[in-house]
């Protein structure tokens, strides 16, 4: 029975040993992977070309999710043109300060936008409705004159 135990535990420990080694290997994959990126990143801004940024890669300053197009301009610094603008600066405040007056004439337009589209899809809607009614009645009036004028006239009933 001691044999068992000592046995299992010794295997145990080897399953652990191994599940830590495939951790610190993808740890490390994913390290690399990272790196490479970053030096991408770096390597395309330093060309000019403008870099579009989904979201910020673990490590970037600051680790916000956020789209910037960042280009290589002379008159914006360098730590600046690192990280891209704050994005609390289009609502009229800086360091976490937001401009109720900002957001809520933005917040205006979007309503102001979807009523004219609910609008319009609603107009769309009845135009619709109106050219199907007028569609089915010519089919309906076409169905009937070939009823009554052709189909009657060649069927001989046997």
């Amino acid at each position: 029975m001691a044999d068992d135990d000592r046995a299992l535990r010794e295997r145990l420990a080897a399953l652990e040993a191994e599940v830590q080694a495939d951790a610190d290997a993808q740890r490390a994959r994913k390290a690399a992977a990272l790196a490479k990126l970053r030096d991408q990143r770096v390597t395309q801004t330093a060309g000019g070309a403008p870099v579009v940024r989904n979201r910020a890669l673990p490590g970037d300053e600051p680790a916000r999710h956020r789209r910037v197009a960042e280009r290589s301009d002379p008159e914006i610094g360098e730590d600046d043109h690192r990280r891209g603008a704050d994005p609390l600066e289009d609502l009229g405040g800086g360091a976490g300060k937001i401009d109720i007056d900002k957001v809520s004439s933005g917040l205006k337009i979007a309503f102001y936008t979807t009523i004219l589209a609910l609008l319009l899809s609603a107009i769309l809607v009845l135009l619709q409705n109106i050219v199907q009614r007028k569609e089915e009645g010519a089919l309906n009036r076409a169905a009937q004159y070939c009823l009554k004028n052709l189909i009657n006239r060649v069927y001989t009933g046997k």
